[in-house]
């Protein structure tokens, strides 16, 4: 999706991609942005969709969380997943989910019961066998144990801080953020898109 999303802007006249420059900081009073080359870009209207950096670059009403993922490989003697769909609704509490493998990638599996706020992105020496535990108590797979462990990791991403859900809001009149919301914001990235288009307006 990003890399049909990156072609297509490729091709438009009116846009200017800077791939691999590091935004350093946002002047929020105007929305001008400073990449850490020193170069400062201006416009009469930023919008601010940094993840899980968004509090760092700008005073934005949302909350950071930390999330553990597992990934597993295939069973031995085969399984199921060949054009499995992705399942969410999962375990004992109907808060897990699992992405299955396909195209050389592996299964990967969390829920939202080991979803938690934090301060940053450094996850170092943070143990996550308890939220290890806690995904194996769920019953997200009840054959859990035929999957062999290929991976832990951590993600970050930001939620508006009032209702946990995406934000697309004014931090002042010339600089907007979204917060994207784990997966979701991919499903819902045609009606963000569309509500920016009409916030521009708007402000024009």
């Amino acid at each position: 999706m990003l890399r049909a999303a990156v072609r297509w802007l490729t091709a438009r006249p009116g846009v200017t991609l800077r791939p691999h420059s590091t935004v350093r900081s946002v002047f929020t009073g105007s929305g001008r942005i400073v990449l850490d080359s020193g170069e400062v870009l201006r416009g009469d209207l930023a919008l601010l969709a940094g993840g899980p950096w968004t509090r760092r670059l700008a005073a934005a009403p949302v909350t950071l969380y930390r999330q553990t993922m597992l990934y597993l490989g295939r069973p031995a003697g085969g399984d199921r997943w060949d054009g499995a769909p992705a399942a969410g609704g999962l375990g004992r509490e109907g808060r897990g989910w699992v992405l299955p493998p396909g195209a050389g990638t592996l299964l990967k599996l969390s829920s939202d019961t080991v979803c938690r706020p934090v301060e940053d992105t450094d996850s170092r020496g943070e143990d996550q066998q308890p939220h290890l535990d806690r995904l194996a108590a769920e019953g997200i797979l009840p054959d859990l144990d035929r999957y062999p462990t290929a991976g832990v990791r951590v993600c970050h991403y930001t939620a508006d801080a009032a209702t946990g859900g995406p934000l697309l809001a004014p931090v002042t009149p010339g600089l907007w953020t979204r917060a994207a919301c784990g997966g979701s914001g991919f499903s819902t990235a045609p009606l963000v898109a569309e509500r920016i288009v009409q916030a521009v307006k708007e402000a024009a």
